[in-house]
């Protein structure tokens, strides 16, 4: 499966609980997917500042 993401969030300076909960929550998906033995695609794509 072709997972996308808008990761905009977790590049910002000034980081609130949303930055911090996008953050958390990739790098949980992230660590889930290397577990798996047919792992998806994840894609993460950022807005242009």
């Amino acid at each position: 499966m072709r997972i996308a993401i808008d990761a905009s969030r977790t590049t910002v300076k000034r980081v609130t609980g949303t930055e911090h909960y996008a953050r958390q929550l990739i790098k949980a998906l992230i660590e889930h997917n290397e577990r798996l033995s047919n792992p998806h695609q994840l894609l993460l794509y950022f807005r242009e500042a």
